[in-house]
């Protein structure tokens, strides 16, 4: 089986990298496009078993590692194990940065890893979810933006209500229950739609949520 690693041209990546080529199998490592020539630095640096080093372009701040679709297709079924080593260590870091970096990026290697999506769970499951989540959400009004009205299409008299920052007309978000759901979660707002007076609007962004 094969290895997949975030942050493995860290301090700590790069030694465990150099620990996983020692066995068999390819280690997939999660890189950004501007620093993939950091990463072929160090495969240069490991001589021939370099070549067992493959890059995944991706980024932690997106939904499931912002790793591209025929990507995850062709890695299921390979990894055996993932190591989720990325993050921020600087103390000094800004505070939205190192939440992007350390908790939304956890909770997209999580989602990457176990490979699940919403639209393999069940629609009563997906409803306890999405009642859990706007409880604990409209503990705290989203900012910048006006309520926001969830309504499923596929579940007919169902909607949630996101309190917002703004006194102004509600949006309306529109779609299957499980994007609905993966928008509720963070996990993006793809296959959704967004009104505001008859008139489209853009889909505020959700931090991610576990």
């Amino acid at each position: 089986m094969d290895y997949f690693v975030t942050g493995g041209t860290g301090f700590i990546g790069r030694y465990l990298i150099g620990k996983l080529l020692e066995r068999d199998g390819q280690i997939h490592v999660l890189v950004r496009e501007g620093s993939r020539g950091k990463l072929e630095e160090m495969r240069a640096g490991f001589g021939d078993e370099g070549d067992k080093i493959v890059p995944v372009i991706g980024d932690l701040s997106q939904p499931m590692l912002g790793v591209s679709e025929p990507e995850i297709e062709a890695l299921k079924g390979k990894i055996g194990h993932f190591f989720h080593l990325a993050a921020i260590y600087d103390m000094e870091a800004d505070a939205e940065e190192m939440r992007v970096a350390n908790v939304e990026g956890t909770i997209h290697a999580v989602d990457l890893g176990t490979g699940v999506t919403f639209a393999d769970l069940p629609a009563d499951f997906l409803e306890a979810l999405c009642d859990d989540i706007v409880a604990k959400r409209a503990t705290a009004p989203i900012a910048g933006s006006p309520d926001i009205d969830i309504c499923p299409t596929d579940l007919e008299g169902l909607s949630w209500k996101l309190p917002g920052s703004e006194a102004t007309a509600p949006i309306t978000v529109t779609g299957p229950l499980a994007a609905c759901t993966a928008y509720l979660a963070g996990r993006g707002d793809s296959h959704l739609g967004a009104s505001r007076d008859d008139h489209t609007t853009t889909i505020p962004s959700l931090a991610a949520w576990l």
